[in-house]
């Protein structure tokens, strides 16, 4: 029974690594099953994996990370808990293109695309190791005119996630809001819990 509690409680590191989870999924549409999601979307989810891989220093800008299908597949698995369609394929145009697969293996170049911060907000257990949450979203330091930005906006993001092994202890079932668009019914509820935060680069 302890054990059932502490498995319904999100931790401070684990909130971290939701954060940078939800953070790979930046600019991705909304959807309930990832089956829905189109091959593109896919791909520029491990676009913006080895884009925040380059920021954090694990690449060096301007040249690409390389990786066969397989791992591809793989990384996409742990995050969203299906494989790319037809992996193997050849994908991507080798002129403009940011992410290319040829002869079995990616190409993904990295870019100055700036992503804003997530902040774990809320969140409410379901069971069966699945978690309804909401975050909140600040842009204030992304690229772009300042007023194109909207500072910290609240319950900007809605996820549901699940319990997993892979690298952040989680794997996302759903995107259910983000920003304006949203597949949930009119005024259906945030989760019910509030989790206090610290938003990072505060002057």
């Amino acid at each position: 029974m302890e054990k059932d509690v502490r498995q319904q409680k999100i931790g401070n590191e684990e909130s971290k690594k939701l954060n940078d989870l939800a953070c790979r999924l930046s600019y991705i549409g909304t959807y309930f099953n990832p089956d829905e999601l189109e091959k593109q979307d896919i791909l520029y989810i491990l676009y913006h994996y080895y884009q925040l891989a380059s920021d954090e220093g694990a690449l060096k800008y301007g040249a690409e990370a390389v990786l066969s299908s397989e791992k591809a597949s793989a990384l996409i698995r742990n995050i969203i808990g299906i494989d790319i369609p037809n992996a193997s394929a050849n994908y991507g145009d080798e002129e403009d293109g940011t992410i290319i697969c040829r002869d079995g293996m990616y190409y993904i170049y990295p870019s100055d695309l700036e992503y804003p911060e997530y902040y774990l907000s809320a969140s409410q257990y379901l069971g069966d190791d699945i978690f309804y949450l909401s975050f909140d979203v600040d842009d204030r330091w992304t690229a772009g005119a300042e007023s194109s930005k909207k500072g910290i906006v609240a319950d900007d993001c809605r996820m549901l996630v699940k319990r997993s092994d892979f690298e952040w202890g989680f794997t996302v079932l759903s995107k259910l809001k983000d920003g304006d668009e949203t597949i949930l019914p009119d005024d259906f509820p945030p989760p019910k819990y509030s989790i206090a935060y610290e938003p990072e680069n505060l002057t």
